[in-house]
């Protein structure tokens, strides 16, 4: 399974084109497959059903509605082999129709295949969303972002993580500074305002935007300072030249 970050890696190259994933290697499978469950929608609402298994194959078809599957499984096949890396497509290239490759990729990559997997990415997931820190220097938005998307996953396994625990987590996981220790006294005291996981996300947002004002008002007001003083200590060294110069006798 593959380990989720926060940098460019687990984000899912989109087509600018097609608005479809491109080159797909495994990272997020979440935000994959939403694309994917868009892209087939927009291609035929059938399709989409038979993706979502909303439409099964049936041993009784007709041969119109079998040729109409046949058709579907194809496309499905297709919009899957054009949305993977190289190497997943050779993992996908004997699977005969697009629902068995469809399966396979949501099994694979959701932790869902079996108890035992779904068990073994429920701690896993569970223990990256319990050590995940923010550093000081780092992007708090994407952070943030990365343990919902850790917490959605632990959903898709079937494991519910409290909101309340889950917002302890989220103020537990920023760095320590004013507003932010703040954030945490908020949580701790079960106030209205951080009740929810959303709220606290909403509020360490404003109070991230906050941190990076002042931090770009203090770099301004230190470079006028510098620049003011590099001018007093220029003038004043002219100035005594200039002194010297009318001191001196003709």
């Amino acid at each position: 399974m593959p380990k989720p970050t926060t940098d460019a890696s687990w984000e899912v190259e989109v087509s600018d084109k097609t608005d479809r994933p491109v080159r797909w290697n495994g990272q997020n499978s979440q935000y994959y497959k939403k694309l994917m469950e868009i892209a087939a929608r927009k291609k035929d609402t059938d399709l989409y059903k038979v993706m979502t298994q909303q439409i099964k194959y049936d041993a009784s078809f007709t041969s119109l509605q079998k040729s109409a599957w046949d058709a579907w499984e194809l496309a499905l096949r297709e919009l899957i082999f054009s949305s993977v890396c190289t190497d997943m497509r050779q993992q996908l290239m004997d699977m005969t129709d697009g629902s068995t490759m469809w399966k396979y990729l949501c099994d694979q990559y959701e932790g869902t295949a079996n108890d035992q997997t779904r068990a073994m990415t429920k701690r896993q997931l569970y223990a990256q969303l319990e050590s995940a820190k923010c550093k000081q220097s780092g992007k708090v938005e994407g952070h943030l972002n990365y343990m919902c998307r850790l917490k959605g996953r632990l959903n898709t396994v079937g494991m519910t993580v409290d909101d309340a625990v889950f917002s302890g987590m989220l103020v537990s996981s920023l760095p320590s500074n004013e507003r932010f220790d703040r954030l945490r006294g908020f949580v701790d005291a079960g106030m209205d305002c951080v009740d929810t996981p959303e709220k606290v996300v909403a509020m360490a947002a404003t109070f991230d935007k906050a941190n990076q004002a002042d931090e770009q008002l203090h770099r301004s007001l230190g470079a006028k300072q510098s620049f003011g003083q590099q001018n007093k200590s220029g003038g004043g060294g002219g100035q005594g030249r200039g002194g010297n110069e009318r001191a001196s006798p003709k």
